[in-house]
């Protein structure tokens, strides 16, 4: 999430036009940079492993995503790619399965009115629809973050804003409307994370005067506790159901450390590890991963109080940021910087 959202706040102004649908987007000016991709987040479902891929070109200073997203299918069997699923803006990241649907979230370019926001995709015909674009969520919005699901029909919406902080919004998907959008927090770009059990959005504040971690009911979408302090800024978290707790990385872009949040006590706990500057908490299959990332790239499969269990090097710099179980001890895991997965057994 947060190399995306780097990438675009460093993006220059792009003029772009859309067409009425906005289901194109065109740039005006002949391309002439050479053109790259990324992979970004990634859900299995059934044998198929959906993974977003980004393209963007280096002009002067600025990275600049201005062509369309993809959905790169990949058999979790043979490792084969199938034919790409286009979305509708550019600069895809989080992606969830929903009843069947998968749902994407588009980050688009920064100044570009409506070039970002929230997709489901039917994955039987290929077809990808929006549901809301960034502008109906906030004037202030600049592409969709992530996304978690109250119920079918309502989501909380992770967002990035022109003034270069992150908000959250409850957004009724269905009604293409926003609810409420959280008041309380300054800067939410540490993650968030749904607490179904206990009732309770997590946030992971970042702002400069008072970082850590806050606390909403989700029986009335309200601030409940925090911040409640994590040391380090909040960077990633990923709740566990089983384990009733959330797991927590944290960072200030020179040292990085992971910590255990108590659900039920609604405590951090004591248990704490160093990991690397920006490295980022996934939950598959009941295993809990810290994905590290740049030069180090490793995964490390951990307990719940942060032991590490296994730890499997990637290729230096690959940049592992996502992974998801297939089946068995057998995980897919998306390396943004070699635009590619990877396969390991646990």
């Amino acid at each position: 999430m947060s190399i995306r959202k780097a990438a675009v706040v460093m993006c220059s102004l792009a003029f772009l036009s859309l067409s009425s649908c906005t289901e194109k987007i065109v740039d005006p000016k002949p391309v002439t940079e050479p053109i790259y991709s990324i992979y970004d987040q990634l859900v299995v479902n059934g044998n198929t492993a959906y993974v977003t891929q980004q393209y963007y070109r280096i002009s002067g200073f600025s990275w600049l995503f201005d062509s369309v997203a993809n959905l790169m299918p990949v058999n979790v069997t043979d490792s084969s790619i199938g034919a790409a699923i286009k979305l509708k803006y550019p600069n895809a990241g989080f992606v969830v399965m929903r009843n069947g649907d998968l749902y994407a979230c588009t980050m688009g370019s920064l100044y570009a009115k409506d070039s970002g926001g929230i997709e489901k995709v039917n994955l039987a015909t290929g077809q990808s629809t929006v549901m809301i674009t960034e502008k109906e969520i906030d004037t202030m919005s600049t592409g969709i973050v992530k996304i978690e699901f109250k119920n079918d029909s309502m989501v909380y919406c992770l967002y990035g804003k022109s003034d270069y902080s992150t908000g959250i919004a409850l957004v009724n998907i269905a009604r293409r409307s926003v609810v409420k959008r959280l008041s309380g927090i300054t800067d939410a770009s540490g993650g968030m994370a749904i607490d179904t059990l206990n009732k309770k959005l997590y946030v992971g504040e970042r702002g400069y005067s008072a970082s850590g971690l806050l606390v909403f009911s989700t029986l009335n979408d309200s601030l409940s506790a925090g911040p409640i302090s994590t040391g380090l800024p909040p960077y990633s978290m990923a709740f566990h159901p089983q384990k009733n707790k959330l797991f927590i990385t944290t960072s200030d872009y020179v040292t990085g450390k992971a910590k255990v949040f108590d659900c039920a006590l609604q405590a951090l706990t004591v248990d704490e590890k160093a990991f690397y500057q920006d490295c980022i908490v996934k939950i598959s299959a009941g295993k809990i991963f810290i994905l590290e990332r740049g030069t180090v790239s490793n995964v490390s499969e951990v307990s719940e109080n942060l032991t590490v269990n296994i730890q499997k090097h990637l290729a230096d710099n690959s940049n592992p940021v996502d992974i998801a179980n297939t089946s068995g001890g057998r995980f897919i895991i998306s390396l943004n910087n070699l635009s590619k997965v990877t396969f390991i057994n646990l």
